[in-house]
Parts: structure tokens; sequence; C-alpha cells
């Protein structure tokens, strides 16, 4: 299931931002609407920006 990064607005008018699985957009905005937020926008996260990141591995490391 994909992850979406989200910006949403609560009753009060507060922006709220998060990110949250859901199947398709659509989906993600019917939960976000059981959660009394509105969806402003969303962007789909890939690989790179969930914080994955790439050590550099020594020579040493390697040998051993």
């Amino acid at each position: 299931m994909p992850e979406f990064r989200f910006k949403a607005m609560n009753a009060q008018g507060k922006i709220v931002r998060g990110g949250m699985e859901a199947n398709t957009i659509d989906d993600l905005e019917s939960r976000l609407g059981k959660l009394d937020l509105e969806l402003i926008n969303c962007k789909e996260r890939t690989f790179k920006s969930k914080g994955a990141s790439r050590a550099k591995v020594s020579r040493k490391d390697l040998l051993t």
C-alpha cells in the first residue's frame, strides 16, 4: 500500500500535515474524512523521500 504525504485542514481551519497509507487518493481522502480532516493536497512518497539513505561503507568493512 503506498504512503502519501498530505496537507489537510481540520474543522477549526488549522492546517495539518502528515503521512498515511492508502490505496488511492480517494481512499486517502475518505480516511482523512473519518478524522474530520479535509484534504488540501497530497503526494505519494517515493523511496527516496522516506528517509532512506545510502551510507558509505568503508573498504575495510567491505573486505571483512
